[in-house]
């Protein structure tokens, strides 16, 4: 675990920036506390939080949660973990709200972009029928007395890509009030989740970097809030010279011009076009776009 400590001008606060990898990217922490030890231990539980998570909701892990749920797709219901659940619960939620734009199913479609992505083949007409064909969240049941999932198709995938690292910031920034470290900001990539504002400070400054040099950037106040990045690369860190409650966004893309701190949870979908996924729009406009290829194939 990297460990940078910045003293604050507070003399009742220290500064503490850690980092490690996990999700398949870095999570970033920045605390206040009284000194070293109470800091220190906070984020080695938040870490071990997130860490339980990834365990839980990568696709990219045979072991995890999400990959035994696809093994079982065109089965009986299977139990999962209460994360799982909620996660899956919360992303039914939105996919009804937008109409099916956000859908967790569209897994199967996921894996062939990223082969595609590897090879640079385009996937025959076929592959991609059959793949839209496990795709829809009507296909997914969930059931919460029985705290049960069952996916209609084999094949069925879930790719949690656009709330997993939100939940995951949600959950650390948890970890971390209950160890009574309230001042906090939370970066899982870039997913920033905001607690408490910086003492003697309005809120956490998180500044936005657009990819094109000539925008202009753009610069958010955070308290108890989160923001949720997305474009073709980001990188998120935090620097005492700035500010003591300052953070930066590079890369963050166009869209970034029209969103604001959302409410005081991550736990909502970022925009379907994610750094992996970059150039890809909705769920629903991919589909569409398949099916079109499709028929001109």
């Amino acid at each position: 675990m990297a460990l940078l400590a910045l003293a604050s001008p507070s003399a009742a606060a220290q500064r503490f920036e850690f980092e490690e990898p996990h999700m398949g990217t870095l999570v970033r922490l920045v605390v206040y506390a009284a000194d070293q030890a109470p800091a220190s231990a906070a984020a080695r539980a938040a870490f071990d939080r997130v860490a339980e998570l990834d365990a839980a909701l990568s696709d990219y892990r045979d072991a995890s949660e999400v990959s035994r749920l696809a093994r079982a797709a065109g089965g009986p219901p299977v139990p999962v973990g209460p994360d799982l659940f909620a996660v899956l619960d919360r992303a039914q939620e939105v996919a009804r709200r937008s109409g099916g734009a956000f859908d967790v199913t569209v897994g199967p479609l996921v894996r062939l972009w990223r082969r595609t992505l590897r090879t640079g083949d385009w996937p025959d007409p076929d592959r991609r029928a059959e793949a839209l064909s496990c795709v829809g969240t009507g296909k997914m049941h969930l059931e919460p007395a029985a705290r049960t999932v069952r996916l209609d198709r084999a094949g069925m995938r879930i790719d949690l890509g656009g709330i997993a690292k939100g939940y995951a910031g949600d959950q650390a920034l948890r970890v971390l009030r209950a160890l009574e470290v309230s001042s906090a900001l939370v970066a899982v990539g870039g997913d920033v989740v905001a607690g408490e504002a910086p003492p003697g400070e309005a809120g956490w400054v998180v500044e936005i970097q657009p990819e094109e040099p000539t925008r202009a950037g753009e610069r958010l106040l955070l308290r108890q809030a989160a923001v949720s990045t997305s474009g073709a690369a980001y990188a998120t860190h935090t620097s005492s010279t700035r500010g003591r409650g300052s953070a930066s966004l590079a890369g963050a893309g166009p869209r970034w011009s029209r969103r604001r701190a959302s409410p005081p949870t991550a736990s909502r979908p970022r925009p379907a076009c994610s750094g992996r996924r970059r150039r890809w729009r909705s769920s629903r406009a991919r589909r569409e776009q398949w099916r079109s290829s499709a028929r001109e194939a």
